[in-house]
């Protein structure tokens, strides 16, 4: 009797063993492709830094031209590739898979180890902290968008060959296009101070995930 149940303990213990093999090998498994994931979301808010600086950029260019008239015509292509630029700039999420997982509050799959579960939570609670202060911000963005689109006008620039698609003499009398040109640039300086945070906290996020192994 002795033996069958220690034959039966045994034989627990084994296939607990075997399950928690398991278990362990898809943990490193997900590792293996969360930190993938929290790569390319690297890549991504590394890019959106480099964007929102150079659109901040030609947000100032463009209230820079609109208080000195443009003489040459490569200064008003340049002006209107600025002005073009500033209205595609759109936010966009890092929701890229396991990753993006993290942020949307599903650690389960990371809760195997409590270290790495409590990096998670730290990073994910920052990362949407500068999220949500961009949303804030975006009614700036959005407000100058509109107003980009009110003044893009078909008119001819005086300068001949150059097709003007900007009333310029209207932008540069209208306060509301300056204070339109100027919350852009407001919000792309917030838009590229939240994403050089998040680049920073996925750096560290990473490490942490590498230092795991």
């Amino acid at each position: 009797m002795i033996l069958i149940i220690v034959g039966i303990l045994f034989a627990l213990k084994i296939n607990d063993w075997n399950e928690d093999k398991k278990a362990q090998v898809g943990f490193d498994l997900y590792l293996v492709q969360l930190k993938g994931d929290v790569e390319l979301a690297i890549r991504e808010a590394s890019f959106r830094v480099d964007s929102s600086e150079r659109r901040r950029g030609q947000a100032i260019r463009v209230l820079e031209q609109l208080h000195v008239p443009p003489v040459e015509p490569f200064d008003i292509e340049a002006f209107e590739r600025a002005l073009d630029g500033l209205g595609k700039f759109a936010l966009r999420d890092l929701n890229l898979g396991y990753f993006g997982q993290l942020l949307e509050g599903n650690l389960d799959a990371i809760s195997r180890d409590r270290a790495l579960t409590h990096e998670a939570m730290m990073m994910t609670r920052e990362v949407k902290g500068l999220f949500t202060r961009m949303e804030v911000n975006q009614e700036h963005q959005e407000l100058a968008l509109a107003t980009f689109a009110k003044y893009r006008a078909l008119t001819h620039s005086l300068t001949p060959g150059i097709e003007m698609r900007y009333d310029l003499e209207q932008m540069r009398a209208s306060d509301e296009f300056i204070n339109a040109t100027q919350n852009m640039a407001y919000f792309l300086s917030v838009t590229e101070e939240a994403y050089t945070g998040i680049h920073q906290l996925l750096e560290d996020f990473l490490a942490a995930l590498e230092e795991y192994e």
